[in-house]
């Protein structure tokens, strides 16, 4: 496997590019076979079996990070864009965005504030699929493959520092709703609904 990389920065920008290599590469190859038991369910039987490339295969990812800032408010960007010379055999979403815009600020001029929101998304592709038969991800049978993504992630959250202790709120995936079909991480592995997390931090040594 051959990597090459460079990173060009200027103040609070950032792009990135990379390009990868892989020669003779190992894979898993998931193939579905009808159920004839299944009485009309779709249940499938799963075979796995290990293939090998002979063909080199390049993937390229090229990234542009930029903060901005304004007083207390702040808005975080990074955009990356993705192909692969075999999108079969190494599938990528071809476009992926993050987003963070949050607040920043003292409360008592002692108290370190964070409140803001950040949004995930990436375009729709074909990922490899997790296979409990092995425990290794495995690419899908290209007959019956799901597409996942195209899908925006919302979070809220609130971080605080005061010396030596953090303590945050974090709200996320927000824009769940249970009147819309769950959006999916993995083929078969739905994404979490909306959680509420909480948690504390604190440093003993100084």
């Amino acid at each position: 496997c051959t990597r090459i990389g460079a990173e060009f920065k200027y103040k609070t920008t950032k792009f990135t590019i990379r390009f990868e290599q892989q020669n003779d590469g190992a894979y898993f190859q998931e193939t579905l076979y009808e159920n004839p038991a299944a009485k009309g369910k779709n249940d499938k039987l799963h075979s796995i079996c290990a293939i090998q490339n002979g063909k080199p295969v390049q993937r390229l990812e090229v990234s542009l990070y930029h903060l901005q800032t304004w007083g207390i408010f702040n808005w975080e960007n990074e955009l990356t864009y993705q192909t692969t010379s075999d999108k079969s055999l190494s599938p990528v979403p071809a476009f992926m965005a993050y987003s963070n815009l949050f607040l920043k600020f003292k409360i008592a001029k002692v108290l370190n504030t964070e409140i803001g929101s950040d949004v995930r998304f990436y375009t729709r592709f074909t990922p490899q699929v997790y296979s409990p038969i092995i425990g290794q991800y495995v690419l899908q049978d290209a007959s019956k493959a799901e597409k996942v993504g195209g899908y925006p992630v919302v979070n809220a959250y609130a971080n605080m520092h005061l010396k030596r202790t953090r303590f945050y709120i974090m709200a996320s995936h927000i824009n769940a709703s249970q009147r819309q079909k769950r959006a999916f991480e993995l083929p078969h592995y739905p994404m979490n609904g909306f959680t509420l997390h909480l948690g504390v931090s604190w440093n003993f040594i100084n």
